[in-house]
């Protein structure tokens, strides 16, 4: 083997050896990513849980509000009807 055969043979070796490191890294890359990208997925995923649930206390504080709104009134219609008192300023 001469000097420029053994000098083929390396370059040959070495684009090898390039090539395989590069496709590694890629590989590693892709792994990184995936991670990433399950790690964005699971933070959505709770997300969108913790805006359900506030969806759900403002069903909740609508429904209360509505029945604080209906009992206040009916006090106010027992009040006027037992002691002949007039409307409160602002009701019609």
């Amino acid at each position: 083997m001469t000097l420029e055969q053994g000098l083929t043979a390396l370059q040959t070796l070495a684009l090898i050896l390039t090539m395989a490191v590069s496709i590694s890294a890629i590989k590693g890359r892709g792994d990184e990513k995936t991670v990433a990208l399950t790690t964005m997925q699971v933070d959505i995923k709770y997300i969108k849980e913790k805006v359900d649930g506030f969806e759900e206390i403002r069903e909740v504080s609508t429904k209360a509000k509505a029945s604080a709104d209906s009992a206040h009134k009916r006090l106010d219609d027992h009040l006027r009807y037992d002691h002949n008192k007039p409307a409160p300023r602002g009701e019609g």
